[in-house]
């Protein structure tokens, strides 16, 4: 299987840069609903930009050395970037934030765009193996 890096990057990256300026002109417009600083907003999109990036490099590794098990291979290390995103919340939104839902709910609507770009990445050239 022949995963991309450098495209991938690329379009996470982009799709990161646009939510979230979409993201800091919600809170712009109505910052009453989003009760966090602009750093926080930062170092979340900061953690899933380099934590997908790792993500993917190394199921690029993987997957070029065992072929057979890519199911597997994705899942558990799917389920490591879970934990590690929920030791992110519990270190850095829940702990230092006064209104965490809204901090958290917006980790997640962040995580999800990344994990759909992913998905759609791995699948394809899944497809293409195939």
């Amino acid at each position: 299987m022949n995963l991309n890096l450098k495209k991938y990057s690329f379009t996470l990256i982009i799709s990161l840069l646009v939510l979230w300026f979409i993201n800091s002109q919600l809170i712009t417009l109505f910052p009453s609903i989003f009760l966090f600083t602009d750093g926080l907003l930062q170092s979340i999109y900061i953690f899933l930009g380099i934590i997908n990036i790792i993500h993917f490099f190394i199921l690029k590794v993987l997957f070029a050395k065992w072929i057979k098990q890519v199911g597997f291979i994705y899942m558990a290390l799917s389920f490591l970037k879970m934990l590690a995103c929920v030791l992110f919340i519990v270190i850095s939104i829940i702990n230092d934030v006064d209104e965490p839902i809204s901090a958290v709910l917006n980790f997640m609507v962040v995580y999800f765009t990344t994990l759909f770009v992913e998905v759609l990445f791995v699948v394809k050239n899944m497809i293409k193996v195939k």
